[in-house]
């Protein structure tokens, strides 16, 4: 009663406040969580280098007038596939959305930059994968075994897909 005196808005019961703080208590402690285990996951699988690189190019990715940067991160490899690298361990990965996403994804000159100064950064990266948000649209640019960097073909045949070419979608 207070409350009201000195707000003069209704205040909340004590049980539903109890409730209210307990969820903000919860959400405070379990966010954090979830943002520190995704940048551990993300710092084992590659160097501190690394990460600083990946995050300059979602810094270069946002300058894009009319890009959006749904999610970047790494993926590690499940399988090996044939003729990728030893050392390639991991891809790096950029979601594009929007019209400025678009644009970068029809710009393979600056897509090939990007994932140049990634793997200058990233020696355990094979592969940078940039896609479009809510479609099969991807582009994918690796590391070869000779150490040149290419975009990777698209391989009609999914039975057929080695290291530096990519199912056709």
């Amino acid at each position: 009663m207070i409350g009201y005196f000195l707000t003069g808005k209704k205040v909340p019961s004590k049980k539903m406040h109890k409730n209210h703080l307990t969820s903000l208590l919860l959400v405070s402690m379990l966010l954090p969580f979830n943002i520190s285990a995704r940048a551990a996951e993300i710092h084992q699988a590659v160097s501190q280098q690394c990460v600083l690189q990946i995050e300059a190019t979602e810094k270069r990715l946002l300058e894009v007038s009319t890009l959006n940067l749904v999610e970047a991160g790494t993926d590690k490899y499940s399988d090996s596939e044939p003729g990728r690298p030893v050392y390639a361990t991991h891809s790096v990965y950029f979601t594009l959305e929007k019209e400025g996403g678009e644009n970068l994804m029809n710009s393979p000159v600056l897509m090939k930059s990007l994932s140049t100064a990634l793997f200058a950064q990233c020696n355990t990266a094979g592969s940078v994968v940039f896609g479009f948000n809510k479609s099969d649209w991807s582009e994918t640019f690796g590391k070869m075994t000779d150490g040149t960097i290419q975009k990777f073909d698209c391989a009609e045949d999914p039975t057929q897909i080695t290291w530096g070419t990519q199912p056709c979608l």
